[in-house]
């Protein structure tokens, strides 16, 4: 099945084709973990790095369609309405590759605060509700200036 994948160490945006099963996500994203964030309705979703934020010496980028930063590679596939995965819906790189954006660890740090105290304010009204740190994760991660290419 078609999706892209998303480097954003090398700041690419290429067509694939994988199974769609787990180990090969695991394989294409470099990770032993994944979460999953939606991007639109049509269910295309990303596949990251679930310890991504808090890896050394991480690349970043953003979706249009979702504020917080993501860290390392990102694989784009659909899902069905069973949850099972499929083709990317988007038709083209070239419709989907504007979407991205490559951002620094700085930004990624400056996002993550943004989302931390929206955070903050949530949980005041909601007792049992519990985010993570996100800028604080990215700032405890050990980094050094090559790799930062945002």
């Amino acid at each position: 099945m078609k999706a892209f994948l998303i480097d954003p160490k090398e700041q690419t945006v290429t067509e694939v084709e994988t199974e769609g099963t787990n180990r090969d996500i695991y394989r294409l994203i470099d990770a032993e973990l994944f979460d999953v964030v939606r991007l639109n309705d049509e269910g295309d979703c990303i596949y990251v790095d679930d310890g991504g934020l808090s890896r050394s010496n991480q690349s970043f980028f953003q979706m249009d369609s979702y504020s917080a930063p993501l860290a390392g590679k990102g694989l784009v596939l659909g899902c069905d309405c069973k949850g099972e995965t499929r083709s990317v819906y988007v038709d083209s790189l070239q419709t989907f590759t504007p979407k991205v954006r490559f951002i620094s660890r700085e930004t990624a740090i400056e996002l993550g605060q943004v989302l931390d105290n929206i955070n903050a304010e949530f949980a005041k009204d909601h007792d049992n509700y519990i985010a993570f740190p996100v800028a604080d994760i990215i700032r405890s991660a050990a980094y050094s200036d090559e790799s930062d290419k945002g």
